[in-house]
């Protein structure tokens, strides 16, 4: 129920415009800054509770790799450091861009002051900044109360990447099908066969399937773009399997081609970013350059618009000390 008198005219000026008194007006913004609060801790709740849905969604892959050969160790190892990582995590708000640096930076609520209350140092120096479990940068400078985000859209940051094909990409898609889903479901209006259609989808994608973990590169900011709010590609370079790791032997460069739609992931390599963190989708791969000796591409990030990131969630850094 509105407070009785919120609204009270005490004079009507000659333009035609309203006199408020002082104390209604008072209210007002008091009204007003309380709105913005609750409106804050929703949409901070909302944020907690899409991670503790992701470290679930994460936990639930599990069930998938029963089975005990050494495919299946890895990739259960892999998910356990992904729980491990989300389950100390800090969620923060974007609260300042600056205009030189719109679309490689910008500051989040968190600083020096979170790590005091937390009793220990998540948020620090190359920290990883995620949306979900896409990779967005890391933590470039640590304030008393707020931090610098370097996004990866800027050509400092190089996360060592990997391609997989598979499994992985099901999964990728299972989750915008659900999400697609998820905005039907709200809607009365869309009771058709689309619905049904789209759940027999994402049943059918979670059906188990390996994934084929191909050519390591590295991702260099993102490639410029001529279309003001378009989103730009992230540059890639440098995909060969030249050396052989966990995964498997050496591969010829035939072998592993990079195609269109394959999911980039990290691989931990470059000691900064962890390894299972989705860096992007192959959206374009250029020819091999006649003696070429890896492969150039470009890729579309799974973070649909970075201009529009309100929230993000801050992992800690590989060494997390105690504050004593």
């Amino acid at each position: 129920m509105a407070k009785e008198g919120l609204f009270k005219i005490a004079a009507v000026w000659p333009s035609g415009g309203y006199y408020i008194s002082p104390e209604t007006k008072s209210e007002l913004e008091g009204l007003k800054l309380e709105n913005h609060h609750l409106r804050y801790q929703v949409e901070l709740l909302k944020a907690q509770v899409d991670l503790e849905k992701l470290v679930g969604e994460e936990a639930e892959l599990l069930k998938r790799f029963d089975h005990d050969d050494a495919y299946a160790k890895r990739r259960k190892a892999e998910i356990f450091r992904l729980i491990d990582l989300y389950t100390p995590a800090v969620i923060g708000k974007v609260i300042f861009r600056e205009t030189a640096s719109w679309s490689s930076s910008f500051w989040i609520n968190l600083g020096e002051k979170t790590n005091k209350d937390l009793g220990k140092a998540v948020i620090a120096k190359n920290s990883p900044v995620v949306a979900g479990t896409s990779l967005l940068g890391i933590i470039e400078y640590v304030g008393a109360q707020r931090s610098r985000v370097r996004l990866i859209t800027d050509a400092s940051i190089t996360p060592s990447v990997r391609i997989l094909r598979g499994g992985e990409q099901k999964q990728v898609i299972a989750r915008q099908v659900k999400k697609l889903l998820e905005i039907l479901e709200c809607s009365e209006e869309m009771d058709h066969p689309a619905k049904k259609e789209l759940r027999d989808l994402c049943q059918k994608l979670k059906s188990g399937s390996s994934t084929e973990y191909l050519a390591k590169g590295e991702l260099r900011g993102m490639r410029p773009s001529l279309f003001l709010g378009r989103q730009g590609l992230l540059q890639g370079v440098g995909f060969n399997y030249d050396f052989e790791d966990e995964e498997g032997a050496a591969r010829d460069l035939k072998s592993i081609t990079p195609k269109k739609g394959d999911i980039l992931v990290t691989t931990g390599m470059d000691g900064v970013f962890p390894a299972g963190l989705k860096a992007g989708q192959v959206a374009k791969v250029f020819p091999l350059k006649e003696g070429g000796a890896a492969y150039e591409l470009d890729a579309l990030s799974l973070i649909e618009n970075f201009d529009e990131i309100s929230y993000v969630t801050v992992l800690p850094p590989v060494n997390c000390d105690t504050i004593p």
